[in-house]
């Protein structure tokens, strides 16, 4: 007897579109997809990444606990502080500005500033 074709669409494993639909809804919020955008760069420190979008740390927190339970992110400790990388199994792609999840691809060319565009904000 032989086995069924796994599913797929075009070239594309049903398993790896499901993985590539919760990573991509994970970064539909701003906030997870500016702190991508910064560990593309390199790791960061919480200090560091708090430097450019200005939130409150236990916001910041909170999204990046998201990440990191995701698998899209990963911690060292260095003495008193974390650091935050994206993680190993998160496949990059053009000198670092590309995530690619298999099915589909992430650019971060042109990574919009968290705070722009939010109601509220007249400059």
């Amino acid at each position: 007897m032989t086995r069924p074709a796994p599913i797929t669409v075009g070239n594309v494993a049903a398993s790896t579109m499901a993985k590539c639909s919760r990573a991509l809804k994970l970064l539909a919020d701003e906030t997870r997809l500016a702190v991508i955008g910064q560990l593309l760069a390199g790791p960061r420190h919480v200090h560091e990444i708090n430097a450019e979008l200005h939130i409150d740390p236990t916001l910041l927190s909170h999204h990046l606990r998201i990440l990191r339970e995701a698998g899209l992110v990963c911690t060292e400790r260095e003495g008193k502080t974390i650091l935050y990388r994206l993680a190993p199994q998160v496949r990059l792609a053009q000198r670092r500005k590309v995530i690619d999840f298999g099915c589909c691809r992430l650019s971060f060319s042109r990574l919009p500033h968290p705070s722009a565009g939010k109601a509220g904000d007249r400059h």
